[in-house]
């Protein structure tokens, strides 16, 4: 169920990630290497006797099938999709280095790509009577993703989204019964779990065993308080009053992300002209975009003093006396020869990769070799004591030209986390013994 280099940052519940770059080793996430993410226990359903229980509390939505079985559910066209699941909490050490944040310390890897199997909610839905054209009041309505799973917060497990994101054709949301072409585990939500892409994990219920129409957004805790990214001046003290104004959580940014070299890791490096480094990751685009770009960059350690960031009126202190932060700044002035765009791999055969308008939910890999800067070099190839620090930075650029933020706004939950992407490592002259 959990790989053995996963770290585990509870056991009760099971919380842990894998290593970055075993995260990075294949298209699709192995299911051992998928991220644990829980408020309980898992929920010990019985595919048997299990009954998906379908309601609506809105007046003017009537439904012709309110009970299935997971027979039933199966009976529907069976769509695939490649997906990433990410926590919304992905990145959080980062954004606590620069102010402490509440939350599990979650690194880089609370993050899946895999390939799931199941049945277009909409299809479902449609089957009951709810339809786009039948509810003309899609978008003042919200369905609800139910389990009985007893958490630490709350009595139950629920998320909701609006109706009009649910029944939206261009993002296939799913009623998976399948994870990498084999049956859900009990981990990941058996017998059948709801797959929203491009949204964050927190809306992809486990376990699932209601789906209730409303006219009102989930009160659940992990809807209402919870997965929220309040303004940087909210504080535990204040929070309170924050949550309830700040809308939730659902579509995650552009981002990009550095795996391998891990942060603090020493490299060998060659000798020559040709010296480079061998990097690796991942990025996700917003609402299913493709990925167009990703450039990487080395940077020498530590920056000039002179290229120290103006100040930012709308950044906290914290973020801009943060070493990342200047490292991200200082990369903004390199040229572009400095530059290394890397190969990029998005899965394109891999079935359920690309969907309707040209969508991609799941993430992109991407490799490069970056050459050392001339200066770096030097230094490597005189055998500096200690070695060479130096920082790779990377940033995305989207299929319709919007780059990834240089810098994420803290937030006292750490969630969202999108910056250029930063890790330092130290360079060591490799022997020709």
């Amino acid at each position: 169920m959990i790989a053995e280099d996963q770290r585990v940052l509870s056991r009760n519940p099971l919380n842990a990630e894998p290593a970055p770059a075993t995260l990075v080793s294949s298209f699709l996430t192995k299911n051992s290497d998928v991220y644990h993410r829980n408020h309980g226990e898992f929920v010990p359903l019985d595919a048997a006797t299990y009954s998906l229980l379908l309601r609506s509390e809105v007046d003017a939505i009537k439904l012709n099938k309110s009970d299935f079985s997971l027979d039933d559910v199966k009976e529907f066209p069976k769509r695939d999709l490649v997906t990433v699941l990410s926590c919304a909490g992905n990145r959080r050490t980062e954004m606590d280095h620069e102010k402490e944040v509440e939350g599990l310390k979650w690194g880089m890897s609370a993050i899946a790509n895999c390939h799931f199997a199941g049945t277009l909610l909409s299809d479902l839905l449609a089957a009951a009577g709810v339809t786009k054209a039948s509810t003309p009041n899609a978008r003042d309505l919200h369905i609800h993703f139910e389990s009985t799973q007893d958490c630490e917060d709350d009595t139950y497990y629920a998320a909701s989204l609006p109706l009009e994101m649910a029944l939206d054709q261009a993002r296939p949301t799913l009623l998976a019964y399948e994870m990498n072409h084999a049956a859900l585990e009990p981990a990941h939500g058996f017998p059948l779990r709801v797959v929203v892409p491009g949204v964050i994990g927190a809306r992809s219920v486990k376990w699932l065993e209601r789906i209730i129409i409303r006219d009102h957004e989930s009160d659940n805790f992990y809807q209402a308080r919870d997965y929220k990214v309040l303004p940087p001046e909210a504080t535990p003290e204040t929070k309170a009053d924050y949550l309830q104004k700040t809308p939730a959580l659902h579509e995650f940014s552009l981002n990009s992300v550095i795996c391998s070299p891990s942060d603090g890791e020493t490299v060998e490096a060659e000798s020559g002209n040709s010296a480079a480094i061998a990097v690796k990751g991942y990025a996700v685009g917003s609402n299913g975009t493709r990925i167009k770009s990703i450039e990487i960059a080395v940077v020498s350690l530590p920056v000039p003093v002179s290229s120290a960031p103006p100040p930012h009126p709308d950044l906290l202190p914290e973020i801009q006396s943060n070493e990342a932060y200047k490292i991200r700044v200082h990369a903004t002035t390199l040229p572009a020869e400095a530059w290394t765009s890397a190969r990029l791999n998005e899965g394109i055969h891999t079935s359920g990769a690309i969907t309707a308008q040209d969508k991609h939910w799941g993430w992109t890999l991407f490799s490069a070799e970056v050459p050392l800067p001339e200066t770096v070099r030097h230094l490597v190839e005189l055998g500096v004591d200690g070695g060479v620090d130096v920082a790779l930075v990377a940033y995305a650029t989207d299929a319709c030209g919007q780059r990834q933020e240089l810098q994420t706004q803290w937030n006292l939950r750490g969630v969202a986390e999108a910056s250029w992407s930063v890790v330092k490592c130290r360079l060591k002259h490799r022997s020709s013994s």
